[in-house]
């Protein structure tokens, strides 16, 4: 969402009743998204991850959206604070693609289509977030696109796999 976007936004809140009950309902599940631990990689279902990537993706894009609307720094420190213990306890283990790995190659590629490339471009210009953060996310960013690259799949998952980042010169200005 362009910062255009959120500005109109932010000038509708209090005006027209929908927004101002969106945007409230949007707080909200931000909010109750501050102090979680960090979503653990298991298979609720004893099938498969899908649940618990929607929840990531649902929680990351809330914090995000919330920051751009609200300007409050606490959801910026909730999002660093969920990266980077992400980030310390999460390497590619040996079966990679195994159940409940967070290294699967699906996951990869729905953590960099989807949710990783809104908290970029969310987050990027918080003052919460300093440059070893955002460094740590972007090499981060850079295993996993290498990841996929290395270990390609088929099926379905191949298009999951091929969604790999967007980030580039024009997205890494501060």
């Amino acid at each position: 969402m362009s910062k255009e976007k959120f500005a109109k936004l932010r000038e509708n809140i209090g005006q027209d009743s929908v927004t101002a009950i969106l945007l409230e309902k949007l707080r909200g599940e931000a909010d109750r998204h501050l102090n979680e631990a960090v979503c653990q990689y298991e298979i609720p279902d004893g099938i498969r991850l899908l649940e618990t990537s929607k929840r990531i993706q649902r929680r990351v894009a809330a914090l995000a959206m919330a920051y751009n609307i609200f300007g409050d720094e606490k959801y910026a420190q909730a999002f660093k604070r969920q990266l980077l213990k992400w980030v310390i306890q999460t390497d590619i283990p040996k079966s990679w693609n195994g159940p409940g790995s967070a290294w699967r190659t699906i996951e990869c590629g729905l953590r960099l289509l989807g949710s990783w490339q809104i908290a970029f471009d969310g987050f990027r210009r918080s003052p919460s977030l300093d440059d070893v953060t955002l460094l740590l996310m972007i090499s981060s960013m850079h295993r996993q696109t290498t990841h996929l690259i290395n270990n390609p799949t088929g099926g379905n998952w191949l298009m999951m796999e091929n969604t790999l980042p967007l980030t580039g010169p024009d997205s890494m200005e501060r």
